[in-house]
């Protein structure tokens, strides 16, 4: 199963995938956003890589990510 993406004039979201790891990294790494997300823990790049696969696994048999 493929989530599919939604498009505006402005903003397209879509599925992850392999390559938007290091920009999910570096998102999840920046203070401002980390406080908000992880406990205020700072995650390692295999950590985003395991919650990117688990997405995977979770559109795969849940239909949802």
């Amino acid at each position: 199963m493929r989530l599919p993406s939604l498009r505006t004039e402005r903003l397209i979201l879509r599925p992850w995938t392999l390559q938007d790891v290091d920009a999910l990294h570096l998102l999840w790494t920046d203070p401002d956003v980390r406080r908000y997300l992880w406990d205020d823990v700072v995650i390692s790049r295999e950590r985003a890589v395991g919650a990117v696969r688990a997405h995977f696994q979770s559109v795969a048999t849940r239909g949802i990510g």
